[in-house]
């Protein structure tokens, strides 16, 4: 579990930086935001949950977590490349589809 989230806290803070354009959270007066489009199972990231809290303390970035249920994933996902409208990361914990 360690492991995990310190590679999310890695791939949160590189996007950030990436999607950020250059601007830091001193000149806007906020944390640059990432979205995560995240398949979810028996549960949700809250954006209260101490975990997130700390990936963005620790690296300036606040992660929005898009909560997908498992059985709409597919489909979901389908429909935002088919948009062009994607997350920043896109994040798939289970079996193929």
């Amino acid at each position: 579990m360690k492991k995990l989230c310190t590679v999310m806290l890695l791939i949160v803070a590189v996007a950030g930086l990436a999607s950020a354009g250059g601007q830091s959270a001193t000149k806007t007066g906020e944390a640059p935001e990432v979205s995560v489009f995240w398949r979810v199972g028996a549960y949700a990231i809250n954006e209260d949950n101490p975990i997130i809290m700390e990936i963005e303390r620790r690296s300036g970035v606040k992660p929005n977590f898009l909560n997908v249920p498992w059985n709409a994933y597919a489909e979901r996902l389908n429909l935002a490349v088919a948009s062009g409208d994607m997350a920043d990361i896109t994040l798939n914990n289970g079996p193929n589809f």
